[in-house]
């Protein structure tokens, strides 16, 4: 990143995240003090890849944000995003069980299920706090935010069951959630011992009669969520298939200690816990114990996390290691 890009006042920065799942490349401008007024303007464009236990996601995007800082430790912005989506099956054809029934899934209903092309635009608002002490290692403070989407989906009806979605690909209105606490005890316990508690909460909500891709929808799993499960592995299901949820939840508590000072890298033990479903959060719950080596590296935070799923259930898919680079909250 360059806080100063060419002598002009803007930030450019060309960023990556990279875990088992998903890869995602972005590079963005932004001018903190737009015709020196207390307003910023952001352009970003990204390439992103996931790769969920049933589908392939590739998108293709940008946004243009509007924002400005208040009482000090407040943000709020508005902007527009546009994104083209390419959603594919993973499976073959399904054989699907119920009791001592068995059908099968043909390839040509997945690739209905999961095989979306669409273009979506969106209008996005966004208010967060955040009066930590550190960006990458706070020792105090909160974080919280809250972000609405309002999508508009255009794609072929071909890849949309016009039978069970007469209105084809449609609109939606998604809001998430973010808190975070951070409590260093190092003045208590002459020990640089740092307690966090961090909660994320997401909903969906569509039309009757339009459909709402899976790759909109919300999954759980992995590093963000619960870790000890594949990320994005956990969903509520239709008819033997993965059809993503509209209403997710979850949390963490964690105790970070110090391992090397001179190489910036902690040891942090947690426990997570969330619930993820259609129509009421509850539908799914799971939790996870494990620990966490966090190395502040010069080319960003590299986390390496070795989980245990607590309560997994019979066709789970769980994870007992995760790498991530450049991921932060």
């Amino acid at each position: 990143s360059d806080k100063n890009f060419l002598g002009s006042g803007i930030n450019g920065s060309i960023g990556f995240d990279v875990s088992k799942v998903s890869t995602n490349y972005n590079l963005s401008f932004t001018n903190p003090k737009l015709w020196d007024s207390p307003y910023s303007l952001g352009f970003s464009i990204y390439k992103k890849k996931y790769e969920y236990t049933k589908f392939t996601q590739d998108q293709l995007g940008g946004s243009l944000t509007l924002g400005r800082e208040f009482l000090r430790y407040f943000h709020a912005s508005v902007g527009v995003g546009y994104i083209d989506n390419k959603s594919e099956s993973n499976d073959n054809n399904l054989t699907v069980s119920y009791g001592e029934t068995t059908t099968t899934i043909t390839q040509e209903v997945i690739d209905l299920f999961y095989g979306d092309k669409y273009k979506k635009t969106s209008l996005f608002a966004n208010i967060s706090f955040d009066n930590t002490d550190d960006f990458y290692t706070p020792r105090s403070g909160f974080i919280a935010g809250v972000n609405m989407e309002f999508a508009s989906l255009k794609g072929n009806g071909s890849d949309v069951n016009l039978t069970k979605y007469p209105g084809g690909y449609g609109t939606y209105v998604k809001t998430s959630a973010k808190f975070g606490a951070y409590y260093g005890l190092e003045d208590w316990i002459d020990y640089d011992l740092i307690l966090r508690f961090k909660a994320r909460a997401a909903s969906i909500d569509g039309k009757s009669g339009e459909k709402i891709p899976v790759a909109e929808k919300l999954f759980m799993g992995g590093i963000g969520s619960v870790r000890g499960f594949q990320s994005y592995s956990l969903s509520p299901e239709e008819n033997g298939l993965v059809s993503g949820g509209k209403k997710r939840f979850s949390t963490t508590v964690e105790a970070s200690v110090p391992l090397s000072e001179a190489a910036k890298m902690r040891l942090t033990a947690f426990y997570d816990y969330g619930m993820i479903g259609e129509e009421k959060f509850s539908e799914i719950k799971r939790s996870s114990v494990g620990a966490v080596i966090e190395w502040q590296s010069g080319f960003g935070p590299i986390n390496l996390v070795f989980a245990k799923a607590l309560d997994d259930k019979v066709g789970d898919s769980t994870s007992t290691f995760e790498f991530s680079m450049g991921t932060k909250f």
